[in-house]
């Protein structure tokens, strides 16, 4: 049961979170990613940068490097504006 509620809580936060596609900066070996999230009654700043960390990654894992954090932005949730994350990045070479 605990299980099912685990699944079923993180499908319904899913369904609030908007990533848009990981792009280059245009400096060399950085990446960036915008993630937010949106919910009636539950948006939370911490599950966008939790989905903006886990595209980064994915996107490194696919190059078959590994995800090396630069920095932040985040919005907080306010007046008419839900929480994002705006992630800079770079995927490096694996140790």
């Amino acid at each position: 049961m605990k299980k099912l509620t685990i699944v079923a809580t993180l499908a319904l936060a899913a369904c609030g979170t908007k990533i848009l596609p990981v792009t280059h900066t245009g400096t060399e070996g950085e990446y960036v990613v915008v993630a937010s999230h949106y919910m009636a009654f539950a948006s939370s700043l911490e599950t966008a940068q939790e989905e903006a960390v886990a595209k980064a990654k994915e996107t490194c894992e696919k190059m078959g490097k590994v995800y090396e954090k630069k920095y932040t932005i985040d919005r907080p949730l306010g007046a008419g504006q839900v929480p994002e994350s705006t992630l800079y990045f770079k995927c490096v070479d694996k140790k």
